[in-house]
């Protein structure tokens, strides 16, 4: 199996601007957003590690660079948002030099953070050759489960999720009318838009701004929750009680967005997976483990021009739900704790693989298998 970088050489189409070609001797990396102004992108050429990084928000914030041999810092930089201004936003360029580096393998870490939130940007692996640093190619099993899925869909294999939540949540007099406030939202929100990639946009950009993480069912164990609270199974991923209340869980976001992206006419999907869930943890850890027997997450994939891009609105969202007792709903706020990230969203596959596991595709949960990788796939 190629490097990471190798696969991801031949990436030349990311909404739709284009990549420029790199020397061999170089390592490609990048995670990108919403759009093509707001990224992270890291290139390795030899000792040198160069990270270009573009955000269309407008607030002061800065970036924490680390290169890290387990818990020791080797390594540190700050990447200052302000010292870089254009039309729309502001980011950095700035080079590291490794070639002191006193390790043969290291992790390069980037938190992003201002006076509001701080939160992990970016984690990937790199290792010493004799040529120089390269990318560790430790999502390599992850790409081949992200790859499978991406062959499904290409071939024809679309499930037709938005069909089965409809049937699903609109059997009852309740649920049809929610669904029809659902839609309403979704045509208002996508009024005027003129093609599938600025609908999408427009909802992704709507849910993750007005739908909160349920932090409090994750705090509370929610399956254990729900053992003694029946009433509370609604929050786990019903998006009728997204949509209507303003928060949910991963499953929640993923449904519901599948949901007005059906009604704005957009080929969406619905996929669950693995992903990292502790602070430091990569994907390496989720592929090292037992884990991917189960799932712990869910986001989505759309069609724009005949090519499918993940959406993870739960991911990107800033805000959180909480309350102060657990046992009175009444109590609960949404709020606020920085702005939105589309860090994980319209990227390539093959760049998603940094921080997804693919396992299942479909409301149905049809099991993803691992498949060979061509090169320079996307």
């Amino acid at each position: 199996m190629k490097r990471l970088g190798a696969l991801l050489l031949s990436l030349v189409l990311l909404l739709g601007a284009a990549v420029p070609c790199l020397a061999d001797t170089s390592d490609y990396y990048m995670t990108s957003s919403l759009t093509s102004d707001n990224y992270a992108e890291l290139t390795l050429s030899g000792n040198t590690l160069s990270i270009r990084r573009r955000s269309d928000f407008k607030h002061d914030s800065s970036d924490h660079i680390r290169v890290l041999a387990g818990s020791q810092t080797l390594l540190q930089k700050e990447g200052k948002w302000t010292e870089y201004f254009f039309e729309d936003g502001h980011g950095y360029d700035l080079t590291l030099d490794l070639s002191t580096l006193p390790a043969e393998q290291a992790t390069v870490k980037i938190t992003s953070w201002n006076d509001k939130q701080t939160y992990n940007l970016l984690t990937v692996d790199i290792l010493k050759a004799a040529d120089g640093w390269h990318f560790d190619d430790t999502t390599a099993l992850a790409q081949q489960y992200n790859y499978d899925l991406l062959r499904r869909l290409q071939n024809g294999q679309v499930p037709n999720d938005f069909a089965a939540l409809k049937s699903q949540y609109g059997q009852t007099s309740d649920g049809a009318a929610v669904l029809a406030q659902i839609e309403a939202k979704a045509l208002e929100v996508t009024a005027g838009c003129t093609d599938d990639r600025s609908k999408a946009e427009a909802i992704n950009r709507w849910v993750i701004d007005n739908i909160a993480y349920d932090s409090d069912m994750v705090d509370n164990n929610y399956y254990e929750w729900i053992e003694t609270h029946p009433e509370d199974e609604v929050r786990l991923d019903n998006p009728l009680h997204a949509f209507t209340e303003g928060y949910a869980l991963c499953y929640g976001y993923a449904k519901l967005t599948t949901l007005m992206m059906g009604y704005a006419g957009v080929d969406c999907v619905y996929v669950t997976g693995r992903i990292p869930t502790e602070e430091d943890e990569t994907i390496a850890d989720v592929l090292a483990g037992a884990s991917l027997q189960t799932v712990n997450h869910a986001w989505n994939v759309v069609r724009l021009d005949d090519r499918w891009y993940p959406i993870d609105t739960c991911l990107d969202s800033r805000s959180y739900y909480s309350r102060t007792d657990p046992e009175d709903p009444a109590t609960g706020s949404s709020v606020t704790i920085g702005s939105p990230s589309y860090l994980n969203t319209f990227a390539s596959l093959a760049a998603f693989s940094s921080n997804h596991v693919a396992l299942r595709l479909g409301t149905q949960g049809s099991k993803i298998t691992p498949t060979a990788v061509p090169a320079g796939w996307i």
